[in-house]
């Protein structure tokens, strides 16, 4: 695919920083952003910044949209926090019209960043919003989570911004939550030990300790709750 994504408003140093609460938009968005940027590009796809500063709210809506019509794309993508009054909270995404080529996408995308335990607000039309009308390719404006809410914070902080990411890009190129833990069964299937064979060499210091041992168990495909739950099962046994 080929995908434009740009993090909304300019930096927080400029006149249209975007919305602040207990975080701020234009310093979250961006980590985001760029973090779907890489993993997009390393999943092989050509991925645009289109990330932009400008003088004005206006201007970098001019400028943000003039790069990525500048780009022919599949998608554009637009990375927000939302504000509210400190008590809404929730992930939701914005498209043009109902009839919108990127709405199939924005579900994804929202149903993905509900999975991390935000609540799903669904997915919104909003034909006012510059950057939908405006760029050539269909488009989706993620607001990812309410900045000035405490238990949307507190998700992305345990999270962590590149889980967000994640969902995002995932709902992006057309694989769900579901799809993924799926991926995963099928990969540790086709390496041909079970979980009671893996919690054995865990046992035997096969797989290091702590963090170090649940980061190589997943990247092995295996489910590393599971794996250790068998392990203190067999210890206290």
């Amino acid at each position: 695919m080929k995908i434009n994504v740009h993090a909304g408003h300019t930096s927080q140093t400029g006149k249209a920083c975007g919305a602040c609460g207990i975080v701020k938009e234009s310093v979250e968005d961006r980590r985001i952003a760029y973090a779907v940027i890489q993993i997009l590009s390393e999943r092989g796809h050509t991925v645009y910044d289109c990330t932009s500063e400008g003088s004005s709210a206006r201007d970098n809506l001019y400028k943000i949209v003039e790069k990525c019509n500048a780009h022919d794309v599949d998608l554009d993508v637009s990375i927000h926090l939302n504000c509210y009054n400190g008590k809404a909270q929730g992930t939701e995404t914005l498209i043009y019209s109902s009839n919108s080529k990127a709405k199939t996408a924005a579900k994804r995308i929202t149903n993905n960043m509900a999975a991390l335990g935000f609540a799903n607000r669904g997915v919104k039309v909003r034909p006012d919003l510059y950057v939908l009308h405006r760029t050539k390719a269909p488009a989706l404006l993620v607001e990812t989570f309410f900045c000035d809410s405490k238990k949307d914070c507190l998700i992305y902080h345990t999270k962590g911004y590149m889980k967000l990411a994640e969902a995002i890009a995932d709902g992006i190129t057309t694989k769900t939550i579901r799809q993924k833990v799926k991926d995963k069964i099928t990969k540790k299937n086709s390496i041909g030990k079970s979980n009671t064979e893996i919690a054995k060499e865990v046992i035997n210091g096969k797989w290091g300790n702590g963090a170090d041992r649940k980061k190589r168990l997943e990247k092995a495909g295996y489910n590393y709750l599971a794996i250790q739950k068998l392990v203190n099962k067999m210890l206290k046994g």
